[in-house]
């Protein structure tokens, strides 16, 4: 049912809701899960306009790709059993997607469960484009923190073949690039 009042006040607590990576690794005032959106859609606006991408669709995508952390909180996921998570990856995108389609009735806005559905599928241009960059931005804030030596646990790991390895696009991988020269 729709309440665009309630759907705007569950989703300004993004605007609280900290991101458990950076909690975890002891960094003191991390950023927010609405920081790192606002990072990601500007990385998509900035770095997607060369692409033969529906640059509108990116963008949307890239704004509501954490949304349903309103709801949920931000949950460290792993696809195997020996990597670092709280849950599995499939079990958190199911609690995500229920927290989505509440958002989506409460907006009145289908297509931002559409958009989101279509993020999670990785099945267009648009969703693979967004999911690198939602990586490049996490790398970049790994590698602020790291400079400003505001962390207690390893950062290098962010930024490592591993980490990188991801991020195929040639203007995404030309500003981690850079970003890793300066670090030098």
């Amino acid at each position: 049912m729709m309440d665009q009042v309630k759907f705007f006040e569950t989703i300004m607590k993004l605007k609280s809701v900290r991101r458990s990576g950076w909690v975890e690794r002891g960094v003191k005032e991390p950023e927010t899960s609405a920081d790192h959106s606002l990072l990601v859609s500007l990385l998509v606006l900035i770095l997607g306009k060369s692409r033969k991408l529906d640059l509108n669709k990116a963008v949307k995508m890239a704004l509501l790709h954490d949304l349903p952390e309103s709801i949920v909180g931000d949950i460290i996921s792993k696809d195997k059993w020996e990597a670092e998570g709280k849950m599995w990856k499939k079990d958190k995108i199911i609690l995500e997607r229920k927290a989505m389609q509440e958002l989506a009735s409460l907006s009145g806005r289908r297509e931002i469960l559409e958009l989101w559905d279509e993020f999670n599928d990785m099945q267009s241009p648009e969703a693979i484009f967004v999911e690198q960059a939602d990586r490049l931005a996490t790398i970049l804030q790994a590698i602020e923190y790291y400079k400003e030596g505001n962390y207690r646990k390893p950062l290098p790991g962010f930024w490592d073949e591993k980490g990188t390895s991801p991020i195929k696009d040639p203007e995404l991988k030309k500003l981690l690039d850079s970003a890793l020269r300066k670090l030098r």
